[in-house]
């Protein structure tokens, strides 16, 4: 089944490869924001309230209202599909104020990133995938296997938990 409008799987998966270009990725990031696949909101200007909070902090379950600040666990949405941890790891980065702790850029033009607490971003992608025995040695396994498919890289210079990402996943 295609779940993805506007025959975008088609573009998506030119040459054999996973977005193909930079074009292909924006396309495929606004199309999967469309068919709500995998993606975090992105706050607009009229989302963001006086007190410079997101509108999108709060969640309704039942018709209760709870922010996800007061519980103290990030409330990622359900969303049918696969969700791979690159973009994952993606969606955190482009929200700093909330997930720094876990993950942050160390320079975002050239795509390098570090995980700060192996152990947060670990229970966070257990909880977005539904396992509960999800830890860093599975999800480093991951990582690893993105090496082989020009995904991320370990930066020249060898640090720890500093990873890269490659074109076109850098943009």
């Amino acid at each position: 089944m295609n779940c993805y409008p506007n025959n975008t799987y088609q573009n998506v998966s030119q040459e054999g490869t996973l977005l193909g270009n930079a074009t292909v990725q924006q396309q495929y990031y606004a199309s999967a924001q469309v068919a709500g696949i995998g993606i975090l909101p992105s706050p607009s200007d009229s989302e963001i309230s006086s007190n410079g909070s997101s509108m999108n902090d709060v969640n309704t379950i039942d018709g209760t209202v709870i922010d996800a600040r007061q519980t103290g666990t990030p409330q990622f949405p359900r969303h049918s599909g696969t969700v791979h941890l690159w973009h994952f790891i993606r969606e955190l980065l482009d929200h700093p104020k909330q997930y720094s702790s876990c993950v942050r850029w160390v320079d975002r033009q050239e795509g390098t990133f570090k995980i700060e607490s192996s152990h947060h971003l670990a229970r966070f992608w257990g909880q977005r995938k539904n396992r509960a025995q999800m830890n860093y040695d599975k999800l480093s396994r991951s990582l690893r296997q993105y090496y082989k498919k020009g995904i991320i890289q370990k930066p020249e210079k060898k640090q720890r938990l500093v990873y890269k990402f490659l074109p076109p996943y850098n943009l």
